[in-house]
Protein backbone atom coordinates (compact mmCIF):
# COMPACT_ATOMS: atom_id res chain seq x y z
CA UNK A 1 0.00 0.00 0.00
CA UNK A 2 2.80 2.36 0.91
CA UNK A 3 4.61 1.52 -2.34
CA UNK A 4 1.46 2.30 -4.34
CA UNK A 5 1.05 5.64 -2.61
CA UNK A 6 4.71 6.46 -3.20
CA UNK A 7 4.34 5.50 -6.88
CA UNK A 8 1.27 7.69 -7.27
CA UNK A 9 3.05 10.57 -5.55
CA UNK A 10 6.05 10.15 -7.84
CA UNK A 11 3.82 10.08 -10.93
CA UNK A 12 2.06 13.23 -9.75
CA UNK A 13 5.36 14.99 -9.17
CA UNK A 14 6.60 13.91 -12.62
CA UNK A 15 3.39 15.11 -14.30
CA UNK A 16 3.67 18.42 -12.48
CA UNK A 17 7.27 18.83 -13.59
CA UNK A 18 6.39 17.97 -17.19
CA UNK A 19 3.52 20.43 -17.15
CA UNK A 20 5.79 23.14 -15.79
CA UNK A 21 8.25 22.56 -18.64
CA UNK A 22 5.71 23.05 -21.44
CA UNK A 23 2.80 25.41 -21.99
CA UNK A 24 0.18 26.29 -24.59
CA UNK A 25 -1.66 29.60 -24.70
CA UNK A 26 -4.74 30.63 -26.63
CA UNK A 27 -5.03 34.18 -27.99
CA UNK A 28 -7.10 36.10 -30.46
CA UNK A 29 -8.93 39.22 -31.61
CA UNK A 30 -12.63 39.80 -32.20
CA UNK A 31 -13.25 43.01 -34.13
CA UNK A 32 -16.51 44.32 -35.62
CA UNK A 33 -17.01 47.80 -37.04
CA UNK A 34 -19.52 49.93 -38.92
CA UNK A 35 -17.76 51.20 -42.05
CA UNK A 36 -18.33 53.24 -45.17
CA UNK A 37 -16.20 53.59 -48.29
CA UNK A 38 -16.37 56.18 -51.07
CA UNK A 39 -14.47 55.93 -54.37
CA UNK A 40 -14.17 58.92 -56.70
CA UNK A 41 -12.33 58.77 -60.04
CA UNK A 42 -13.26 62.29 -61.12
CA UNK A 43 -16.21 61.27 -63.27
CA UNK A 44 -18.10 58.67 -61.23
CA UNK A 45 -18.54 58.52 -57.47
CA UNK A 46 -19.46 55.20 -55.91
CA UNK A 47 -20.41 54.98 -52.25
CA UNK A 48 -20.82 51.64 -50.54
CA UNK A 49 -23.52 51.31 -47.95
CA UNK A 50 -22.60 51.60 -44.30
CA UNK A 51 -22.40 48.06 -43.01
CA UNK A 52 -21.09 45.88 -40.22
CA UNK A 53 -17.69 44.53 -41.17
CA UNK A 54 -15.55 41.85 -39.55
CA UNK A 55 -12.03 42.97 -38.76
CA UNK A 56 -12.55 46.59 -39.72
CA UNK A 57 -9.56 47.71 -37.65
CA UNK A 58 -7.74 44.46 -36.86
CA UNK A 59 -8.34 41.19 -38.67
CA UNK A 60 -10.23 38.88 -36.31
CA UNK A 61 -8.26 35.75 -35.47
CA UNK A 62 -7.81 32.75 -33.19
CA UNK A 63 -4.36 31.43 -32.36
CA UNK A 64 -2.51 28.82 -30.35
CA UNK A 65 1.06 29.34 -29.20
CA UNK A 66 3.13 26.83 -27.29
CA UNK A 67 6.61 26.24 -25.95
CA UNK A 68 8.46 23.32 -24.36
CA UNK A 69 11.62 23.53 -22.28
CA UNK A 70 14.09 21.00 -23.70
CA UNK A 71 16.76 21.76 -21.12
CA UNK A 72 20.21 23.35 -21.35
CA UNK A 73 18.70 26.62 -22.52
CA UNK A 74 16.96 25.07 -25.53
CA UNK A 75 13.21 25.27 -26.17
CA UNK A 76 10.79 24.13 -28.87
CA UNK A 77 7.84 26.25 -29.94
CA UNK A 78 4.90 26.35 -32.33
CA UNK A 79 2.31 28.85 -33.53
CA UNK A 80 -0.98 28.20 -35.32
CA UNK A 81 -3.37 31.03 -36.20
CA UNK A 82 -6.52 31.25 -38.33
CA UNK A 83 -8.73 34.12 -39.46
CA UNK A 84 -12.24 34.54 -38.06
CA UNK A 85 -15.49 36.03 -39.34
CA UNK A 86 -17.45 37.20 -36.27
CA UNK A 87 -20.41 38.53 -38.28
CA UNK A 88 -21.22 35.37 -40.25
CA UNK A 89 -21.80 31.64 -39.93
CA UNK A 90 -18.45 30.61 -41.38
CA UNK A 91 -14.96 30.74 -39.89
CA UNK A 92 -13.99 33.25 -42.56
CA UNK A 93 -16.29 34.67 -45.24
CA UNK A 94 -13.72 35.54 -47.89
CA UNK A 95 -10.64 34.03 -49.42
CA UNK A 96 -8.80 33.38 -52.65
CA UNK A 97 -10.56 31.43 -55.37
CA UNK A 98 -7.72 29.84 -57.32
CA UNK A 99 -7.71 26.13 -58.04
CA UNK A 100 -7.02 23.68 -55.25
CA UNK A 101 -3.57 22.51 -56.30
CA UNK A 102 -1.54 22.75 -53.12
CA UNK A 103 -1.48 21.18 -49.70
CA UNK A 104 -4.58 21.14 -47.51
CA UNK A 105 -3.74 24.41 -45.76
CA UNK A 106 -1.92 26.24 -48.55
CA UNK A 107 -3.14 29.81 -48.12
CA UNK A 108 -2.46 30.94 -51.69
CA UNK A 109 -4.04 27.98 -53.50
CA UNK A 110 -6.72 26.46 -51.29
CA UNK A 111 -8.79 29.30 -49.91
CA UNK A 112 -12.27 29.68 -51.34
CA UNK A 113 -15.23 31.47 -49.79
CA UNK A 114 -15.90 30.07 -46.35
CA UNK A 115 -12.72 28.01 -46.09
CA UNK A 116 -10.31 28.01 -43.19
CA UNK A 117 -7.87 30.89 -43.68
CA UNK A 118 -4.54 30.02 -42.08
CA UNK A 119 -2.57 33.11 -41.17
CA UNK A 120 0.32 31.41 -39.39
CA UNK A 121 1.51 27.86 -38.84
CA UNK A 122 5.08 27.07 -37.88
CA UNK A 123 7.40 25.23 -35.52
CA UNK A 124 10.86 26.15 -34.29
CA UNK A 125 13.72 26.02 -31.81
CA UNK A 126 15.16 28.81 -29.67
CA UNK A 127 18.18 29.10 -27.41
CA UNK A 128 21.46 30.88 -26.93
CA UNK A 129 22.05 30.70 -30.68
CA UNK A 130 18.90 32.73 -31.40
CA UNK A 131 15.77 31.28 -32.99
CA UNK A 132 15.11 29.07 -36.02
CA UNK A 133 11.53 28.81 -37.30
CA UNK A 134 10.05 26.82 -40.20
CA UNK A 135 6.61 27.14 -41.80
CA UNK A 136 4.22 29.96 -42.64
CA UNK A 137 4.99 33.17 -40.78
CA UNK A 138 5.55 36.92 -40.99
CA UNK A 139 8.38 37.98 -43.26
CA UNK A 140 11.41 39.84 -41.92
CA UNK A 141 10.52 42.85 -44.07
CA UNK A 142 7.10 42.96 -42.42
CA UNK A 143 8.73 42.85 -38.98
CA UNK A 144 10.78 45.91 -39.94
CA UNK A 145 7.76 47.69 -41.42
CA UNK A 146 5.90 47.29 -38.12
CA UNK A 147 8.54 49.45 -36.41
CA UNK A 148 7.41 52.46 -38.44
CA UNK A 149 3.68 51.74 -38.61
CA UNK A 150 1.68 54.03 -36.33
CA UNK A 151 -1.56 52.33 -37.45
CA UNK A 152 -0.60 48.93 -36.06
CA UNK A 153 -1.52 47.12 -39.28
CA UNK A 154 -5.13 48.34 -39.30
CA UNK A 155 -7.26 47.70 -42.38
CA UNK A 156 -8.48 51.23 -43.16
CA UNK A 157 -7.17 53.21 -46.16
CA UNK A 158 -4.71 56.05 -45.79
CA UNK A 159 -1.60 54.08 -44.82
CA UNK A 160 1.07 52.44 -46.94
CA UNK A 161 0.09 49.09 -45.40
CA UNK A 162 -3.45 49.07 -46.79
CA UNK A 163 -3.91 51.63 -49.58
CA UNK A 164 -4.19 49.60 -52.79
CA UNK A 165 -6.89 51.45 -54.74
CA UNK A 166 -7.86 48.96 -57.45
CA UNK A 167 -6.69 45.91 -59.35
CA UNK A 168 -5.19 48.10 -62.07
CA UNK A 169 -3.27 50.07 -59.44
CA UNK A 170 -1.34 46.88 -58.60
CA UNK A 171 -0.93 47.34 -54.91
CA UNK A 172 -0.02 51.03 -55.07
CA UNK A 173 1.82 51.51 -51.80
CA UNK A 174 2.78 48.31 -49.97
CA UNK A 175 5.70 46.55 -51.64
CA UNK A 176 6.30 43.74 -49.16
CA UNK A 177 4.66 40.40 -48.53
CA UNK A 178 3.38 40.30 -44.95
CA UNK A 179 3.42 36.50 -44.54
CA UNK A 180 4.90 33.70 -46.63
CA UNK A 181 4.66 29.92 -46.82
CA UNK A 182 7.48 27.41 -46.46
CA UNK A 183 9.91 29.87 -44.92
CA UNK A 184 13.00 29.00 -42.92
CA UNK A 185 13.78 32.02 -40.74
CA UNK A 186 16.73 32.62 -38.41
CA UNK A 187 17.02 35.55 -35.96
CA UNK A 188 20.19 36.08 -33.97
CA UNK A 189 20.45 36.83 -30.25
CA UNK A 190 20.45 40.47 -29.22
CA UNK A 191 23.98 41.91 -29.13
CA UNK A 192 23.93 45.29 -27.36
CA UNK A 193 20.58 46.11 -28.92
CA UNK A 194 21.42 44.75 -32.38
CA UNK A 195 19.85 41.66 -33.93
CA UNK A 196 19.96 40.32 -37.47
CA UNK A 197 17.78 37.89 -39.38
CA UNK A 198 17.79 35.92 -42.62
CA UNK A 199 15.03 33.92 -44.31
CA UNK A 200 14.69 31.62 -47.30
CA UNK A 201 11.60 29.98 -48.70
CA UNK A 202 10.19 28.05 -51.64
CA UNK A 203 6.81 29.74 -51.55
CA UNK A 204 4.17 28.22 -53.80
CA UNK A 205 3.38 30.12 -56.97
CA UNK A 206 -0.20 30.52 -58.25
CA UNK A 207 -1.88 28.06 -60.59
CA UNK A 208 -0.09 27.98 -63.95
CA UNK A 209 -1.40 27.79 -67.49
CA UNK A 210 -1.19 24.43 -69.23
CA UNK A 211 1.75 25.64 -71.33
CA UNK A 212 3.84 26.39 -68.25
CA UNK A 213 6.00 23.42 -67.34
CA UNK A 214 7.77 24.74 -64.25
CA UNK A 215 5.88 26.81 -61.69
CA UNK A 216 7.89 27.39 -58.53
CA UNK A 217 8.83 30.30 -56.33
CA UNK A 218 11.73 31.31 -54.13
CA UNK A 219 11.89 34.04 -51.52
CA UNK A 220 14.86 35.61 -49.72
CA UNK A 221 14.68 38.03 -46.81
CA UNK A 222 17.07 39.80 -44.46
CA UNK A 223 16.90 42.40 -41.73
CA UNK A 224 18.98 44.21 -39.14
CA UNK A 225 17.37 45.89 -36.15
CA UNK A 226 18.57 48.15 -33.36
CA UNK A 227 16.63 48.81 -30.14
CA UNK A 228 17.82 50.92 -27.24
CA UNK A 229 15.54 52.61 -24.74
CA UNK A 230 12.95 54.71 -26.59
CA UNK A 231 14.48 54.13 -30.04
CA UNK A 232 13.76 51.30 -32.47
CA UNK A 233 15.01 51.21 -36.05
CA UNK A 234 15.45 48.54 -38.70
CA UNK A 235 16.34 47.85 -42.32
CA UNK A 236 14.69 45.02 -44.24
CA UNK A 237 15.10 43.40 -47.65
CA UNK A 238 12.79 41.05 -49.53
CA UNK A 239 13.08 39.35 -52.92
CA UNK A 240 10.54 37.01 -54.49
CA UNK A 241 11.03 35.15 -57.78
CA UNK A 242 8.70 32.94 -59.77
CA UNK A 243 10.41 30.67 -62.28
CA UNK A 244 8.35 29.84 -65.36
CA UNK A 245 9.43 27.29 -68.00
CA UNK A 246 12.85 26.96 -66.27
CA UNK A 247 14.37 30.09 -67.86
CA UNK A 248 11.90 32.98 -67.56
CA UNK A 249 10.96 34.63 -64.34
CA UNK A 250 8.90 37.27 -62.58
CA UNK A 251 10.66 39.07 -59.76
CA UNK A 252 9.86 41.56 -57.01
CA UNK A 253 12.40 43.24 -54.75
CA UNK A 254 11.90 45.71 -51.93
CA UNK A 255 13.98 47.55 -49.35
CA UNK A 256 12.39 49.13 -46.30
CA UNK A 257 13.76 51.39 -43.59
CA UNK A 258 11.54 52.02 -40.57
CA UNK A 259 11.65 53.12 -36.98
CA UNK A 260 9.99 54.84 -34.05
CA UNK A 261 10.99 56.96 -31.07
CA UNK A 262 9.05 57.34 -27.83
CA UNK A 263 9.11 60.89 -26.45
CA UNK A 264 6.77 59.84 -23.59
CA UNK A 265 4.20 62.53 -24.43
CA UNK A 266 4.12 61.27 -28.04
CA UNK A 267 5.63 58.54 -30.19
CA UNK A 268 6.97 59.32 -33.68
CA UNK A 269 7.00 56.80 -36.55
CA UNK A 270 8.63 56.79 -39.97
CA UNK A 271 9.06 54.28 -42.80
CA UNK A 272 10.39 54.30 -46.34
CA UNK A 273 9.91 51.63 -49.03
CA UNK A 274 11.44 51.35 -52.46
CA UNK A 275 11.32 48.50 -54.92
CA UNK A 276 10.31 47.06 -58.24
CA UNK A 277 8.10 44.31 -59.62
CA UNK A 278 8.95 43.16 -63.14
CA UNK A 279 8.21 40.52 -65.74
CA UNK A 280 10.91 38.88 -67.89
CA UNK A 281 8.65 36.83 -70.14
CA UNK A 282 5.34 36.65 -71.96
CA UNK A 283 2.74 34.48 -70.27
CA UNK A 284 0.95 32.05 -72.55
CA UNK A 285 -2.83 31.68 -72.23
CA UNK A 286 -3.12 32.91 -68.64
CA UNK A 287 -1.96 35.83 -66.54
CA UNK A 288 0.07 34.93 -63.47
CA UNK A 289 -0.22 36.61 -60.10
CA UNK A 290 2.56 37.20 -57.60
CA UNK A 291 1.65 36.89 -53.93
CA UNK A 292 3.08 40.41 -53.55
CA UNK A 293 -0.07 42.54 -53.46
CA UNK A 294 -1.73 40.52 -56.28
CA UNK A 295 0.32 42.03 -59.08
CA UNK A 296 -0.72 40.66 -62.49
CA UNK A 297 1.42 41.09 -65.62
CA UNK A 298 0.83 39.32 -68.94
CA UNK A 299 3.57 40.89 -71.09
CA UNK A 300 7.34 40.52 -71.09
CA UNK A 301 9.13 43.63 -69.85
CA UNK A 302 6.22 44.93 -67.81
CA UNK A 303 7.36 46.58 -64.58
CA UNK A 304 6.24 48.66 -61.65
CA UNK A 305 8.66 50.79 -59.62
CA UNK A 306 7.63 52.55 -56.42
CA UNK A 307 9.12 54.69 -53.69
CA UNK A 308 6.95 55.62 -50.70
CA UNK A 309 7.62 57.59 -47.51
CA UNK A 310 5.30 57.70 -44.49
CA UNK A 311 5.39 59.58 -41.19
CA UNK A 312 3.11 59.19 -38.19
CA UNK A 313 2.57 60.25 -34.62
CA UNK A 314 0.66 58.71 -31.70
CA UNK A 315 -0.36 60.62 -28.58
CA UNK A 316 -1.65 58.76 -25.50
CA UNK A 317 -3.93 60.78 -23.23
CA UNK A 318 -5.50 58.92 -20.35
CA UNK A 319 -7.60 56.13 -21.80
CA UNK A 320 -7.34 57.63 -25.31
CA UNK A 321 -4.75 57.08 -28.01
CA UNK A 322 -4.82 59.51 -30.93
CA UNK A 323 -2.86 58.65 -34.07
CA UNK A 324 -2.28 60.31 -37.44
CA UNK A 325 -0.16 59.49 -40.47
CA UNK A 326 0.63 60.81 -43.93
CA UNK A 327 2.38 59.20 -46.89
CA UNK A 328 3.57 60.32 -50.30
CA UNK A 329 5.41 58.63 -53.13
CA UNK A 330 5.72 57.85 -56.81
CA UNK A 331 4.95 54.93 -59.09
CA UNK A 332 6.48 54.37 -62.54
CA UNK A 333 4.74 51.62 -64.49
CA UNK A 334 4.92 50.24 -68.01
CA UNK A 335 3.09 47.37 -69.67
CA UNK A 336 5.96 46.16 -71.91
CA UNK A 337 9.70 46.56 -72.40
CA UNK A 338 9.23 49.10 -75.18
CA UNK A 339 6.16 50.69 -73.63
CA UNK A 340 5.96 54.23 -72.33
CA UNK A 341 6.37 54.84 -68.62
CA UNK A 342 3.20 55.94 -66.82
CA UNK A 343 4.06 58.13 -63.85
CA UNK A 344 1.76 58.41 -60.86
CA UNK A 345 1.76 60.29 -57.58
CA UNK A 346 0.60 58.49 -54.45
CA UNK A 347 -0.65 60.30 -51.36
CA UNK A 348 -2.75 59.39 -48.37
CA UNK A 349 -3.50 60.14 -44.75
CA UNK A 350 -5.28 58.59 -41.79
CA UNK A 351 -6.54 59.81 -38.42
CA UNK A 352 -7.65 57.47 -35.64
CA UNK A 353 -8.87 57.65 -32.07
CA UNK A 354 -8.92 54.64 -29.76
CA UNK A 355 -10.53 54.57 -26.32
CA UNK A 356 -9.53 51.80 -23.93
CA UNK A 357 -12.43 50.40 -21.94
CA UNK A 358 -9.95 47.97 -20.36
CA UNK A 359 -6.54 46.47 -21.13
CA UNK A 360 -8.15 44.15 -23.68
CA UNK A 361 -11.16 46.04 -25.04
CA UNK A 362 -11.30 49.31 -26.92
CA UNK A 363 -13.52 51.46 -29.10
CA UNK A 364 -12.11 53.00 -32.29
CA UNK A 365 -12.99 55.65 -34.84
CA UNK A 366 -10.92 55.95 -38.03
CA UNK A 367 -10.91 58.14 -41.14
CA UNK A 368 -8.55 57.46 -44.03
CA UNK A 369 -8.00 58.67 -47.58
CA UNK A 370 -5.79 57.33 -50.39
CA UNK A 371 -5.21 59.12 -53.71
CA UNK A 372 -3.68 57.96 -56.99
CA UNK A 373 -2.95 60.67 -59.61
CA UNK A 374 -1.84 59.27 -63.00
CA UNK A 375 0.24 61.59 -65.21
CA UNK A 376 -1.25 64.60 -63.43
CA UNK A 377 -4.60 63.93 -65.13
CA UNK A 378 -6.66 60.97 -63.95
CA UNK A 379 -7.14 61.00 -60.20
CA UNK A 380 -8.79 58.31 -58.08
CA UNK A 381 -9.53 58.88 -54.40
CA UNK A 382 -10.80 56.26 -51.98
CA UNK A 383 -12.04 57.27 -48.53
CA UNK A 384 -12.70 54.86 -45.65
CA UNK A 385 -14.23 55.74 -42.31
CA UNK A 386 -15.81 53.78 -39.53
CA UNK A 387 -16.27 53.03 -35.84
CA UNK A 388 -16.06 49.75 -34.03
CA UNK A 389 -15.31 47.57 -31.02
CA UNK A 390 -12.24 45.36 -30.64
CA UNK A 391 -11.52 42.77 -27.95
CA UNK A 392 -8.25 40.87 -27.56
CA UNK A 393 -7.76 37.73 -25.48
Amino acid sequence: MKKSLLALAAMGAFAGAAQAQSSVSVYGIMDIGLTNQTSDNGTTTTTTRTTAEAGAYSTSRLGFRGTEDLGKGLSANFNFEIGLNPIGNRIRATGLTTANTGSMLDYKTDQTAGDLVVRTQNVGLAGGFGSLTIGRMATLADDVFALGDVGGGNNFRGRTYSSAISATAVGDTNLINARSDRLVRYISPNFNGISVGVAYGTASAPTAAAAVTDNSGTEVGAMIRYSAGPANVGVGYQSHKDMIASTDRRESTAIIVAGNYDFKVAQAFINYQTGEIKNDYTIVAQSQTLPIQNVTFATAGASNKRAISEVGVAVPTGAFRFAASYYMGTRDAKTSEAGAVTKSDLTGYQAAALYNLSKRTNLYAVYGSAKLAIDNSTTTTVVDYGVGLRHTF
